[in-house]
Order: structure tokens, then sequence, then C-alpha cells
């Protein structure tokens, strides 16, 4: 019997089993009437210890398997709580052992050992200030933020935060992921751009010579990678 035949046998065999483990999964839908603070999920993320984050348009919970935590601004401690209830990126960095959050007010780091807020870029009179759209730790240990105004490099120390331009007119950045080879992959609303760090400066490179075809994603608006 041909090698087609056996896999066709064993795909016939197999189907019950496998009809039958998809059937067994479980599949449990958590809400506010469970604590969640709002129903409208943007983010999620898991830390080293195991807990969910979940980010809503009204808060940032925590969940441990059985109930929920949730955190929210607060007016009177503005500087040690989140800058906004607005979550709309949440990032575990385990090279810290600290949750971003990035919301439309800034970026905040949460300690999961001192729980304690550290919040940057952030403008309590003016909540369009940063929106922080995404958050990516890079090889060489950079902390990049993705705003619509521009590609932000953040120094954890000082909290200034340094824009790298991607061109002359593009400023509305929405995703950042890094490769293999270090390049970072950079998506905008005006297409697709990467970037390599060269000692102290970072490079564009060349779409089509990087990978052929990438040339397609050049004026098109990215999303995520």
């Amino acid at each position: 019997m041909t090698k087609k035949y056996w896999y066709t046998l064993w795909l016939w065999l197999s189907f019950p089993a496998l009809v039958w483990a998809q059937s067994s999964l479980l599949i449990q839908q958590l809400d506010r009437t469970d604590g969640l603070s709002q129903n409208s999920v943007i983010a999620i993320a898991q830390d080293e210890e195991g807990y969910m984050w979940f980010g809503t348009r009204d808060g940032l919970n925590k969940y441990d398997g059985y109930r929920f935590i949730t955190f929210r601004r607060d007016q009177n401690q503005s500087s040690s709580s989140l800058p906004s209830n607005d979550i709309r990126k949440l990032y575990y960095d385990t090279l810290t052992h600290q949750l971003w959050i990035g919301t439309p007010n800034g970026v905040s780091s949460y300690n999961i050992y001192t729980h304690q807020f550290t919040n940057y870029l952030s403008n309590p009179e003016n909540n369009d200030t940063y929106f922080v759209k995404d958050i990516f730790r890079d090889q060489a240990k950079n902390l990049w933020l993705a705003t619509p105004k521009g590609l932000l490099l953040l120094d954890e120390q000082s909290g200034v935060a340094k824009q790298i331009p991607l061109s002359t007119t593009t400023k509305n950045v929405r995703t950042i992921y890094q490769d293999e080879e270090a390049v970072l992959w950079i998506g905008t609303t005006e297409g697709l751009f990467l970037l390599q760090q060269r000692a102290e400066h970072f490079i564009k490179k060349d779409l089509e010579q990087y990978a052929p075809g990438l040339s397609i994603f050049k004026d098109l608006c990215i999303k995520t990678i």
C-alpha cells in the first residue's frame, strides 16, 4: 500500500478522535458579572507568576483564575496610579519584571512584586499627549513605544523619550516587532519600515533588498506584525 493511501487511512481512523478532542474543549466566558471592570477587552498579557492581565476601556484587571482585581486611575494619586482607565496595550517585560501599560495618556509600568506604578509621558491636563499603541523591548534592551506622534525610544531612568524619524512625513506608528537578525519591523499608517542599530545610531533598511516582495507593504497601513 502506498504512502498516500496509508495517510488517507490514518486520517479516516483518527477523525472521530479529533472531533471528540475538539468537542471536549472547555470555553469559559468572563464578563462584568464575574468581576471584569468592563466587557471591551482590548489587551491581554500574562506575567511570570501566571496571572492574567486584561486591559479594558475602563480599567486594568488582574485575574488569578478565581477572581478579578481592578486597577483604575486615582485622581488623588495621579503620579502613582494609572495615567488613564483606557488601556490599549499590555506588554510583560521579563527583563524588569514589570507590566507595561499603554494608554491614550502615556505609558505606565507596574512592578508585580512591589505593586508600584511608574508613569511616563503622562500629562494629566492633556489626555492626547502620547497615545501609546504598542510597546516592545528589543534584544539590546531598548524600550520602544509606538504612538501617533512617531516612534519613541524611552529612557527609563530619565523618563525622556527620543523620537526616531522614519521619514519626513511618517508619524503614526502602530506596531513594533524584531526578528532573529535584530531588525526592527515598524508598522505605520503609511507603510512598513525596517530599522537596524549600528553603534548609537539606527539606520533604515531597504525593504526589497532585505527580502524580495516586501516592497508591496511600502504604502499600506500596517496595524500588527
